[in-house]
C-alpha cells in the first residue's frame, strides 16, 4: 500500500485527526502525532493492516531504550506493551513504532536518508534523566551524523501548565548544571518547560535547529483536542506517536 492510500486508512482505524511534521516531508516513511484516540481505544484493530505491524513498548517513564530487531517485530504477541523500555529504534521496514501520551512529550526521529527510524517518550523523568540525549547518542553511536538526523516534537503539556514540586526540580538541578534555564517561577509556583528540556538535549547533540520541528499544541490548553492527565485525570485515554519506514 503507497503512503496515498494508508493516511486515509490510518486515520479511519484510528478514529481521529493525524499531524504530520514537516520536516518528513518526501521521506519514504510516515511519522505522524495523532489528536485524541477513542477512550479505550483497542490496539487490535491496528493488526488489521496486513502489510504492516505496529510496535508499542511497555512504557516505565524509564530511559531504557529498544534496538527492535525482524525476530521481535513480527511477534503479534510482543507488539503491543509487552516489551518495556521507552524509547524504540529500528532499521527494519513495514514496522510502525509507537508511544502512547496523554501530556508527556513525544519525540519522533529518523535520517534524511530514512536509513532507520526511532520514538521516544518523554515524561518528566524521562526528559530530566536525559532519555532523548541518551538516544541519540547511541544511534549517533551506530554511525548516523547529528547534521543528517531529523527530529519532531509532538503536542505535549506545556511550560503554561506543567506545574512541578521538589521532587521533579531536585533531579533536574541533579542532571543539569543551570536547571534553572529550564523553569519558570510565577506566583509562588514553579513550572517546567518540557520543551525546552528535550530541544536543549537535541542540540547538545549536534542536531542542527532547522532540522527539528516542534509542535506548538499544549494538551492540556487544548484539552478537547488532546487527553491531558493534567486536565482529564484519570478519566482519560491516549493519543498516540508513530514513525515507519515504508522501504
Amino acid at each position: 500500500m503507497s503512503m496515498k492510500g494508508l493516511l486515509p486508512t490510518l486515520q479511519t482505524l484510528l478514529n481521529t485527526e493525524l499531524i504530520l511534521p514537516p520536516v518528513f516531508e518526501n521521506l519514504p516513511l510516515i511519522g505522524a502525532f495523532s489528536k485524541k484516540l477513542p477512550y479505550s481505544f483497542n490496539f487490535e484493530l491496528l493488526n488489521s493492516l496486513n502489510s504492516f505491524r505496529f510496535f508499542f513498548p511497555k512504557q516505565l517513564h524509564s530511559t531504557k531504550i529498544i534496538e527492535l530487531k525482524e525476530t521481535v517485530s513480527y511477534d503479534l504477541f510482543l507488539c503491543f506493551f509487552k516489551i518495556e523500555g521507552d524509547a524504540v529504534f529500528t532499521t527494519q521496514k513495514h514496522i510502525f513504532i509507537g508511544v502512547r501520551t496523554a501530556d508527556c512529550v513525544p519525540v519522533l526521529v529518523t535520517n534524511k536518508s530514512a536509513d532507520f527510524v526511532g520514538v521516544v517518550h518523554g515524561g518528566w523523568r524521562g526528559s530530566v534523566n536525559k532519555l532523548l540525549f541518551k538516544f541519540l547518542q547511541k544511534i549517533i553511536g551506530f554511525g548516523y551524523k547529528p547534521e543528517d538526523i531529523l527530529i519532531a516534537i509532538g503536542p505535549h503539556v506545556k511550560v503554561c501548565c506543567y506545574e512541578v514540586g521538589e521532587d521533579v526540580i531536585e533531579v533536574l538541578r541533579k542532571n543539569f548544571k543551570k536547571a534553572e534555564n529550564f523553569l519558570i517561577f510565577k506566583n509562588k509556583k514553579i513550572f517546567l518547560d518540557l520543551e525546552k528540556l528535550n530541544y536543549y538535549q537535541a542540540l547538545k547533540c549536534s542536531i542542527p535547529p532547522d532540522n527539528i520541528w516542534v509542535s506548538k499544541d499544549c494538551t492540556c490548553c487544548l484539552n478537547n483536542y488532546y487527553w491531558s492527565h493534567r486536565f482529564h485525570k484519570e478519566k482519560r485515554g491516549f493519543q498516540i506517536s508513530f514513525i515507519g519506514k515504508l522501504r
